[in-house]
């Protein structure tokens, strides 16, 4: 079983150059940060399941940092499914729903979503 529907775009390995750095939030929450963070707007981007160190994701980051944005990618899926892409996100591992649902608001993305903000 696929994550995605078979006309989807594949995995696209990090061989971006990327504009931003790697932080972690005093709680250990990491993030992507691109841009300026004394900026007014800002952009909170949540990766798809290719996780936050899949090759678009960034680059869309860095995109809107290029445009005025200060843009944050929160590391969401954690723990890491084993096999996965840097901790986070599926590339040729199949897909396993059962860690999908695990993934919950509650006790996953609200709190890295959360330190985001506080972060800004």
């Amino acid at each position: 079983m696929s994550c995605c529907p078979e006309n989807s775009l594949p995995y696209l390995a990090p061989s971006y150059t990327v504009k931003g750095t790697i932080q972690a939030h005093s709680n250990g929450h990491e993030f992507y940060v691109s841009g300026d963070p004394t900026l007014k707007k800002a952009v909170l981007i949540i990766p798809d399941i290719y996780g936050w160190n899949g090759g678009r994701t960034r680059n869309i980051a860095d995109y809107y940092a290029d445009n005025g944005y200060y843009a944050i990618v929160p590391k969401i899926l954690q723990p890491a499914m084993e096999g996965a892409v840097d901790g986070d996100g599926h590339a040729d591992v199949p897909f396993n729903l059962q860690y999908t649902i695990s993934i919950t608001w509650e006790g996953c993305v609200q709190p890295r979503v959360q330190s985001m903000i506080e972060h800004l």
